[in-house]
């Protein structure tokens, strides 16, 4: 009694599952304007593939959709999925609807409409016994049945020769021939291997038959049927069996005439010499067609993938706009974040990408890319939520990647700026070693890869690091405590800046007339100590300090001479030092200069993209400073101040505000001057100037 009532309790909970899902799809389907009539009509069959649980909604007797009972009741869209939703259940209801029984007791029936004859002719010929009749063997079936083996002889077909029996027509053109009745035999022979061969078949088939194996065993059915129809009509041809086709009336009319009769023709002896064939061929017709309404049923793999077609375009045409609209909403407010930062990530990525090879970066977004088109694909049929999470997943995992890539990336990025900037300080410091040169023709070639792509990430930023030790050290090496033209510059050039405009505006002349300036400083410099000596001298004198000798008198003779040799040597040494410190300043206190400046000014002439994107980073090198941006156009200032460039260069030479100044030129350069105003000369190509090595030296 308990199993019972479990039993019945269990079947309850069954059917009201059932009747919840199929209540639940219902609501779904007129939700989505199907039509009630439709929905009346709909058949719920519940399915397990793979593993999990459908609906199959059958309409005029046909799968019409498919539900997936494991998501929530959501609609199958995929072709493959519902083929092999509904691949077993529809083979089963195809072959349940077939009666093979019925078909195989049709044929019996079709057989034994005319087994009678057939039967007594093969046993009058002998090929009931299991023997053959051929040409090899001089038809040894007939041989071996008296009742043949006469009527063959007196038809002429065979003839004793030695004891053999062979043809009285041997050969003609190489070709064995027999007479017609001889012919009727080996025919037969060879029709009623056949058609044995063919029934087992068909009876065989009809034995084996099922669900699984349809598709194989149908077309051994409908081809053993079409060969026996074809056997057995070319039967009635057969000159054993009466009304001869090949015989005409006035023919048969003549045998009477014959005397004696065994001289008469073949045909009049043996007209007959089976019984009548009886074949019931409506019954044969009526087998085929059963087999074609069959063929139609689906049991063929490609028949079910037809059906299941079918099915997603219904599917198509009935709920999936519906569908697609509620889940792509649901998509999207599941995953709105992710995908921005997807799109985001992807640019990101794709430009690193471009720049440096990094295979984890590479497949991590691969990855991310695979399963975004897997969730856009698959949104309708699978659980969104799962979607959204596995999504965050491999999202986070690629924005991890990029972040490692960018993070080495930016590393190198920051090594190759200051290696550059501790190698061209070195050369602009006056260090000539060829250790430097060596490592700047390296540094040169990993700058290039840093501007199109680096595919050997590790390699390329092992070398950086190496190159940086060693530019640090080449750099230490180009530094000194002390400069004789720093000195120079630091006395003389103040003298310049404040004696050469009072005598030129031209910013040319003055510039190369600094020297000339620091060694009148250094001519006034030698008066002032001259005439201190003198005045000294002569207060002692009227002191009374000084012995009136003549020993006196030469001893300051000598002194007076030894100063005045030394002053000269003063001013030479000083026209010589301004005259080195005025063409050019190392790099560290071009720097300092730089650096001290509250204000610069960066004039530009010409307009390459480069100039103006080294311009450009030099405003954000050079934050915090006041910067006047001056152009070059026609060979006159365009900005703040007004004139030529000779005039622009001298008005910031005279507020003492440093210039940098950019131009085209073949040949790329950098040079430094601090005398007479303070000017970075920046000359060279687009791509030279793209590589904005101000912008490092200053940084």
């Amino acid at each position: 009694m308990r199993i019972q009532a479990l039993c019945i309790i269990l079947s309850s909970l069954i059917l009201i599952t059932a009747l919840n899902a199929s209540s639940s799809i219902s609501t779904s389907l007129i939700r989505y304007n199907v039509s009630q009539s439709i929905v009346n009509s709909l058949k719920y069959v519940n399915v397990t593939a793979n593993g999990l649980n459908y609906t199959i909604l059958y309409y005029n007797n046909a799968p019409y959709l498919v539900v997936n009972d494991s998501s929530s009741y959501s609609f199958v869209f995929n072709t493959s999925t519902i083929f092999s939703v509904i691949k077993n259940y529809t083979l089963h209801q195809s072959i349940s609807s077939i009666n093979f029984t019925s078909l195989a007791a049709n044929l019996q029936q079709f057989q034994d409409s005319s087994a009678s004859s057939y039967n007594d002719c093969l046993t009058e010929t002998g090929l009931n016994a299991g023997s053959t009749c051929t040409l090899s063997n001089n038809c040894q079936s007939c041989q071996s049945t008296p009742v043949c083996n006469k009527a063959l002889y007196e038809s002429g077909g065979f003839a004793e020769a030695n004891g053999q029996y062979v043809t009285k027509y041997a050969t003609q053109g190489g070709v064995t021939l027999t007479n017609p009745f001889a012919q009727g035999i080996l025919e037969l022979s060879v029709n009623r291997t056949q058609l044995t061969n063919n029934y087992t078949a068909f009876y065989s088939s009809i034995q084996k038959i099922n669900a699984s194996n349809a598709a194989a065993y149908l077309p051994i059915l409908v081809n053993s049927i079409d060969n026996i129809s074809s056997i057995t009509h070319d039967l009635y041809t057969n000159p054993l069996f009466p009304e001869l086709s090949n015989v005409t009336n006035s023919e048969l009319s003549t045998c009477i005439t014959y005397v004696p009769q065994y001289t008469a023709p073949w045909y009049c002896q043996m007209s007959g010499f089976c019984e009548n064939l009886n074949y019931n061929f409506s019954m044969l017709s009526a087998i085929q067609l059963q087999l074609a309404k069959i063929s139609t049923i689906p049991i063929t793999n490609a028949q079910i993938l037809g059906v299941a077609t079918s099915v997603q375009h219904n599917t198509l045409q009935t709920v999936y706009p519906y569908v697609a609209r509620e889940r792509y909403a649901a998509l999207q407010n599941k995953t709105s974040a992710e995908i921005a930062s997807y799109s985001l990530l992807l640019n990101q990525s794709n430009s690193l990408l471009l720049k440096t090879s990094n295979s984890s970066l590479s497949l991590s977004v691969s990855a991310l890319k695979s399963y975004y088109t897997y969730m856009q694909d698959n949104y309708l049929s699978l659980n969104i939520s799962a979607l959204a999470h596995n999504f965050s997943i491999d999202l986070s995992k690629a924005q991890s990647a990029y972040m490692q890539a960018n993070a080495t990336y930016n590393s190198m990025l920051n090594l190759s700026a200051q290696n550059d900037k501790l190698l061209l300080l070195a050369q602009l410091n006056g260090m000539q070693e060829s250790s430097l040169a060596n490592l700047s023709f390296q540094e040169l070639s990993l700058d290039n890869q840093m501007q199109t792509h680096v595919s050997n990430t590790i390699y390329a930023d092992r070398q950086l690091s190496l190159i940086n030790n060693l530019a640090k050290s080449e750099y230490q090496s180009s530094k000194t405590l002390f400069s004789l033209n720093g000195i120079s510059r630091a006395i003389g050039a103040p003298f310049a800046m404040l004696i050469l405009p009072m005598i030129s505006s031209d910013y040319g002349n003055n510039v190369a007339s600094a020297p000339l300036a620091a060694a009148l400083l250094a001519i006034i410099i030698s008066i002032v100590i001259l005439l201190a000596v003198l005045l000294w001298h002569r207060s002692l004198a009227k002191k009374g300090k000084l012995r009136a000798s003549a020993r006196t008198h030469s001893n300051w003779m000598k002194l007076f001479v030894i100063i005045g040799l030394a002053l000269l040597l003063y001013i030479m040494l000083a026209y010589i030092a301004s005259s080195q410190a005025s063409s050019g300043i190392r790099g560290d206190s071009f720097k300092s200069i730089i650096s001290s400046s509250p204000s610069i000014a960066i004039i530009t002439n010409g307009t390459s993209q480069g100039i103006t994107a080294c311009a450009n980073t030099l405003n954000q090198t050079l934050k915090g400073k006041h910067i006047d941006r001056i152009s070059i156009v026609n060979g006159f200032c365009t900005g703040v101040i007004a004139g030529n460039l000779s005039d622009c260069l001298e008005n910031y030479a005279k507020q003492n505000e440093p210039v940098i100044y950019f131009s085209s030129a073949q040949n790329n350069s950098i040079t430094m001057y601090s005398y007479f105003g303070t000017l970075m000369d920046v000359e060279g190509s687009p791509a030279f100037m793209f590589r904005c090595y101000p912008a490092s030296i200053l940084s």
